[in-house]
């Protein structure tokens, strides 16, 4: 049902998205999550003792690999918006400190906890992955459209 350049897209797209969910999912579970959950933990004193269940955590660390996960997928949304028109390399280059501070916001509402240190660990890849997307919007503009063949 695919016309030969949505073919052609989708191979592009399918292991790269895979791999950017995969790297977003494992930050999340093997870095951000140990590293939150102590932090968290470092609230008790001699008064206070956490009261963590085993669901708790679960859901703390599913949402966490989801939020990162999905950010992670950035460059392959730009590039889409890119590719119909929608966005281009200059009108971005314009926005940066707007889209720099939408990061920030997103970080904060996105990651589960007060902490900040969740926070940070999702803003920073965020940035670089958004630089990482302008660089790929660029050379995407850059390319010449070629020539398709027609489809059957």
């Amino acid at each position: 049902g695919l016309t030969y350049p949505e073919r052609r897209l989708l191979r592009l797209f399918m292991p790269l998205s895979y791999f950017l969910l995969t790297c977003g999912v494992s930050l999340a579970l093997f870095v951000v999550g140990p590293k939150a959950i102590r932090f968290l933990l470092g609230f008790g004193g001699d008064g206070l003792r956490p009261m963590m269940t085993v669901n708790s955590v679960l859901q703390f660390l599913l949402f966490l690999g989801i939020a990162f996960g999905l950010t992670f997928e950035m460059p392959i949304v730009i590039l889409v918006l890119g590719r119909l028109g929608i966005v281009n390399y200059v009108r971005l280059w314009g926005y940066r400190k707007m889209v720099y501070l939408g990061i920030v916001v997103a970080a904060a509402v996105l990651t589960p906890g007060p902490d900040i240190i969740s926070q940070l660990f999702l803003a920073i890849p965020m940035v670089v992955l958004f630089e990482f997307s302008l660089l790929l919007l660029l050379w995407q503009e850059k390319l010449p459209t070629a020539k398709m063949p027609p489809h059957a």
